[in-house]
């Protein structure tokens, strides 16, 4: 399961995700002592065995409440996304997208930014694939997108877009990659568990902070299939870098 706090209106809410099996359950909870109304909404991600859940929120122009989930099958090795809208004036859910498999990998974690009142999320997850790669960039015989991606142990890859291209995404059920339209994605590093934050403060450029598991099993120069350069560490590591600014689509 997962929590998140948010606050809407001045008043402080939180967000809880959980599931079992295929069905996740959100809650979106005004008040914190003594709890006060409930939001509630449920999502089959079938044919998913969900076993990790990541869940983060904020409100939009409108005023509702925009809510992202991320949710990993570990054994699968895949990463569904959703996304609703919890309109706070008649606590009702709607504009419900998704689930939809997006991505290889596992540990998959969401955050939320508003910049200008245009929500953006990031979603990180290690065990992922890296579609640029010195070999595979050389290979004449495949293009990029044309690659069959596969689950490689260790590598972190984000994601990064606004919620409406994220909406717009899961309801065509196309996948995560370097191709796609108006989702930018990409390697970061090698480890795992990683999770993000989002900086959108419309002054500097948006930024993404990445805390994660080193990556204990390298060997010494070992590059692996993303040709990237691999350091052992048994630590907790923080990876930044600046985003361009993105397009609205």
């Amino acid at each position: 399961e997962d929590i998140a706090l948010l606050r809407v209106g001045g008043e402080a809410c939180i967000l809880h995700g959980w599931a079992e099996g295929a069905k996740v359950r959100v809650e979106l909870g005004f008040g914190v002592a003594p709890p006060g109304s409930i939001v509630e909404a449920g999502l089959d991600f079938s044919p998913a065995n969900v076993t990790a859940i990541s869940v983060a929120g904020t409100t939009d122009a409108s005023g509702a409440v925009v809510v992202v989930l991320a949710a990993s099958d570990e054994q699968a090795k895949k990463v569904y996304m959703a996304t609703l809208r919890i309109d706070l004036a008649t606590e009702q859910v709607s504009n419900i997208s998704g689930p939809s498999f997006v991505d290889l990998g596992t540990a998959a974690t969401v955050t939320v930014a508003a910049r200008d009142g245009v929500v953006f999320f990031a979603e990180t997850h290690t065990d992922g694939f890296c579609w640029n790669n010195e070999k595979r960039n050389k290979d004449a015989t495949i293009s990029v997108c044309a690659q069959k991606p596969e689950s490689i142990e260790g590598t972190l890859v984000y994601n990064y877009g606004s919620f409406r291209s994220l909406e717009k995404s899961l309801r065509m059920q196309t996948t995560f990659s370097a191709c796609h339209p108006s989702i930018l994605s990409g390697m970061f590093s090698r480890g795992g568990f990683p999770y993000p934050v989002l900086l959108e403060s419309g002054v500097l450029e948006p930024t993404m902070f990445v805390l994660h598991e080193g990556f204990p099993g390298c060997t010494e120069g070992c590059r692996g299939d993303c040709d990237a350069p691999c350091v052992s560490f048994d630590g907790l590591l923080l990876d930044g870098w600046p985003l361009s600014p993105f397009q609205v689509f």
